[in-house]
């Protein structure tokens, strides 16, 4: 018996952050003070394997950052290790901001089936309040994995709205663009952190 599956647990889901460092400064961004830690493959090996000695049928893992992208190389050493040690056994999903999803690492993600969901305030107005000058790579981004990755973008691509003062009154616009481009699953995320209430930019 592997050591991985010596002693079981109940354990359920497990969220990892891989990095606190991030490539956007978004206006309401948690992290405010900002750093380049990195998460250790033998910490997260230990995360790893307690999932692996759950009894639960489908344990789940979600990458988080920061960025956690900023991370790809840990990120698919854990998928690999997880995929050998578990054989699909657990369920693997990621939370990005989307800008650094480039074609390489698209198949990957297509491949494995990993819930992918994207943080992007929809049109450009609204994206423009949270990071400048991203809208144009993220519009690109949801036509090429449309066309590219179909099956993928319909069944494990997601979009997230996070809601503040500022987006509000782009909202229904923003549902009518991700409905056009294609989006099968939109969801609005209320602001946790401080709310940059200010004129628009």
């Amino acid at each position: 018996m592997s050591p991985a599956r010596a002693h079981t647990n109940h354990l359920q889901s497990l969220e990892v952050v891989l990095t606190t460092a991030c490539n956007l400064s978004c206006a309401y961004c948690f992290q405010d003070v900002r750093s380049d830690r990195s998460m250790s493959w033998g910490v997260l090996r230990s995360a790893l394997d307690l999932l692996l000695r759950s009894d639960h049928p489908k344990p789940e893992l979600t990458f988080y950052g920061g960025e956690p992208l900023l991370e790809l190389p840990l990120m698919v050493r854990a998928v690999e290790y997880l995929e050998a040690e578990g054989g699909g056994s657990v369920a693997v999903s990621l939370f990005t901001n989307g800008t650094l999803l480039d074609r390489g690492t698209r198949r990957f993600l297509a491949r494995r089936s990993i819930a992918t969901q994207i943080s992007f305030d929809g049109i450009e107005p609204a994206q423009e309040l949270r990071a400048p000058g991203t809208f144009d790579r993220l519009d690109r981004l949801l036509v090429e994995l449309r066309e590219a990755e179909e099956r993928f973008f319909n069944e494990h691509c997601s979009f997230t709205i996070t809601l503040s003062s500022r987006n509000v009154d782009y909202l229904a616009e923003s549902f009518a663009y991700f409905l056009g481009r294609g989006a099968r699953k939109v969801a609005i995320s209320p602001l946790v952190t401080h709310d940059p209430v200010g004129a628009r930019t």
